[in-house]
């Protein structure tokens, strides 16, 4: 049995951004060079929900292909078990070595090729696996920046217009949260998904709702909902 150090993980996750996301996508016109080629769904445990995305160097040949598991989890903790699933359910072997110096995620970890063409990490209540499967080995680093970069980015104003949503944000906290989910397109029909940012960890976020943990709720959880476009709408939530 594999043994990976899922305390440290989880100490290390919460010195970090306390962050979950809801019906997260990927935006497939950020990965310059690459062609999108198609996505299929898939559950990888009961409940969990994977996104996985397939990009082509060129349309023609499989000489440079990648593969992009994104799998959204109910919670950060959720997410630490999914990882560590991940990890183990595989023939690889021995434990996979740690990513370092890698600077992705809160935890990364690489597989055994000398360059990086396996990244695995984990963001919020977010798990990445990303990889190189076209006949030729290649690294996939900097695309795993990208993703990460876009998981913790706090949109500015400049991305901030003008978005109608399908239900209302004035609302309480745990009641604007249970409708997350289910709203999955802004009122033009555009995709949409949502970033959920607490200033601590002294709460729980998940993707339905805040588990209070004895403690009266922060003022300042920031809910951003982006939708296809890059639009994005910012409010504080009470």
């Amino acid at each position: 049995m594999k043994e990976y150090p899922i305390e440290r993980w989880h100490e290390k996750i919460l010195n970090g951004m306390n962050i979950v996301l809801v019906n997260y996508f990927l935006s497939t016109k950020n990965f310059e060079g690459w062609l999108f080629s198609h996505k299929l769904f898939e559950e990888p445990l009961p409940g969990v929900s994977s996104t996985v995305y397939f990009f082509k160097r060129n349309t023609n040949d499989n000489d440079e292909a990648i593969r992009i598991d994104v799998i959204e989890n109910n919670s950060i903790q959720d997410a630490e078990r999914t990882f560590l699933f991940l990890l183990t359910d595989v023939m690889a072997p021995m434990e996979f070595p740690e990513a370092k110096n890698e600077n992705v995620g809160e935890i990364c970890y690489k597989g055994f090729s000398d360059i990086d063409s396996l990244l695995m990490f984990l963001r919020g209540n977010i798990v990445i696996r990303i990889r190189s499967i076209g006949q030729k080995e290649i690294a996939v680093l900097t695309e795993a920046k990208i993703i990460d970069k876009d998981l913790i980015n706090q949109p500015g104003e400049k991305d901030h217009r003008q978005m109608q949503l399908k239900f209302d944000l004035t609302s309480p906290a745990q009641e604007v949260l249970k409708q997350l989910a289910s709203n999955t397109e802004d009122a033009l029909g555009k995709k949409v998904y949502f970033k959920i940012i607490a200033p601590d960890h002294s709460i729980e976020l998940t993707r339905t709702g805040i588990i209070n943990t004895g403690v009266s709720l922060p003022g300042n959880i920031i809910l951003y909902a982006i939708n296809e476009d890059g639009a994005a709408a910012r409010v504080s939530l009470k």
